[in-house]
């Protein structure tokens, strides 16, 4: 054996020996984001996303990605990328990112159990131990969600004041595609939820309180942060036969990136809403819906450079077609 491969040999042994503590990925993200409030001035920010853009840019990317898989991952494929006004948005897939049916009902019944001890308008981080103990690193690496129970504003022109004083120009339909009529409307996405780093901060201490109460899960009420880059608005329509669509505006404030990464077994599709670019997306084995499925048609319109509208179903019978004729009735 050469002297280059008995190195080697010694390297590999050695580096399969080393382990991070579990909490350090939290920990590094938390630097990462004091760090960036330290440097508010400097060349290098101002050139990627302004004043405090990485701990922004942390928050929008896991923003979005929660609500299409929950998570992000290294080993991926560029499914769709744009760049528009101030947000640019990428659709990554990766491999071997489903969840175990066990798994997935164990986190469902962790987040619902949550939720029931929740009041109005409170929202809370979950420590979900199951997600830890996983053998995906990328779900061990993520074991922290958000659940929150904001009210439904069901008044239509109290929510069109709403989205009016956020600065948003875009009308909100009283109805879509002759079936669908409106129901409410909520300032939160229409599935999942949203964590910054402050929040990753706090996986040491619920990850203790688990393991010392001999609990699935741990959670704490999160405070509202008011400097997000982005905001979300949900509309709410329902049919006869108790089905809904919804239609979500993530407005932002200031320019961002947003990544969103799925499993690739996704079905994508690239349609024309209004004269509009579109990317249609449909996945089963969706962690955030009770049915499992999630169908989302998204675009940015032409007149606008800060609002992506993206029209999204968890209803079985809801067709892709469907959710076209609804998108179209918006203008």
């Amino acid at each position: 054996m050469s002297i280059e491969e008995i190195l080697k040999q010694q390297y590999d042994q050695m580096t399969s020996k080393l382990s991070a503590p579990p909490d350090l990925d939290a920990h590094v993200i938390a630097l990462i984001a004091a760090e960036a409030n330290k440097e508010r001035g400097s060349h290098l920010m101002k050139r990627t996303f302004g004043a405090r853009r990485n701990l922004r840019l942390i928050v929008g990317i896991m923003m979005i990605a929660l609500l299409l898989s929950g998570f992000g991952f290294t080993a991926q494929k560029l499914l769709f990328h744009k760049e528009q006004g101030m947000i640019q948005t990428e659709v990554w897939t990766t491999s071997d990112l489903s969840l175990d049916e066990t798994l997935k009902t164990n986190i469902q019944e962790s987040l619902d159990a949550v939720k029931r001890q929740l009041q109005a308008d409170e929202q809370a981080i979950v420590y979900i131990a199951a997600l830890e103990n996983s053998k995906h690193p990328l779900y061990k690496q993520n074991p922290l969600l958000s659940v929150s129970k904001r009210s439904v504003i069901a008044d239509l022109e109290a929510w069109k004041n709403t989205i009016h004083a956020a600065g948003i120009r875009e009308s909100i339909a009283n109805q879509l595609d002759d079936q669908f009529y409106f129901q409410g409307g909520k300032e939160e996405p229409a599935f999942g939820g949203m964590l910054s780093a402050v929040d990753l901060d706090q996986l040491g201490s619920l990850r203790d309180e688990a393991l010392k109460e001999n609990k699935n899960y741990a959670w704490m009420l999160r405070h509202p942060d008011e400097d997000l880059p982005m905001d979300i608005y949900t509309t709410i329509y329902t049919n006869g036969s108790g089905e809904h669509i919804y239609v979500q505006m993530d407005h932002s404030k200031e320019k961002v990136k947003l990544k969103l990464t799925s499993p690739d077994h996704i079905i994508h599709d690239r349609l024309d809403i209004n004269g509009v670019e579109a990317l249609y997306m449909e996945q089963e084995g969706f962690l955030f819906s009770t049915t499992g499925i999630i169908r989302e048609l998204s675009w940015m319109p032409e007149d606008l450079d800060s609002v992506l509208i993206r029209v999204l179903t968890d209803s079985k019978s809801i067709s892709k077609d469907q959710l076209i004729r609804a998108a179209h009735s918006l203008q």
